[in-house]
């Protein structure tokens, strides 16, 4: 008998499907949780002084600007984490050039989380007629006044 026929003629078992093994919110809260939930979640160490945190458990770094609003995507990933106890910190628009925006919480404890933000970047530069945008309505209102409401 050939491999050929030998190979068609086996039947595989059926794969079965992975359940998990607890619930995601079934895990003890981290050790963060005691202290309640932050008014902010900070995006300097002057706000981290502010809140009496030593460092982050997780910071987030988002190509947009920041704004604690349930429509922006770190918003809630951010408020998510700190639910279960994390204290978490947000990078904003850093500028990439260079280190020091990397820098400025410090180092996490558990790890950088990255996101490009809402906008894609080619709707964010140019405009429908494909002409580059001068200036970004969010950036500009968000650095002028960063508790404004878009």
């Amino acid at each position: 008998m050939s491999t050929v026929a030998t190979n068609v003629s086996r039947k595989s078992a059926p794969v079965a499907r992975m359940a998990p093994e607890r619930d995601l919110f079934s895990y003890p809260k981290y050790w963060a949780e005691c202290y309640g939930t932050a008014p902010f979640l900070p995006m300097s160490r002057a706000e981290m002084d502010k809140l009496g945190w030593d460092s982050c458990d997780v910071i987030l770094v988002v190509g947009d600007a920041y704004v604690d609003h349930p429509s922006f995507g770190m918003a809630v990933v951010g408020r998510m984490l700190e639910a279960q106890g994390y204290r978490v910190g947000i990078i904003a628009q850093p500028d990439w050039h260079s280190k020091d925006d990397f820098m400025r919480l410090g180092k996490p404890n558990l790890f950088f989380g990255v996101s490009a933000g809402n906008m894609d970047s080619m709707i964010n530069r140019y405009t429908a007629d494909k002409k580059l945008r001068h200036d970004d309505a969010c950036h500009r209102q968000c650095k002028t006044d960063p508790l404004a409401t878009i």
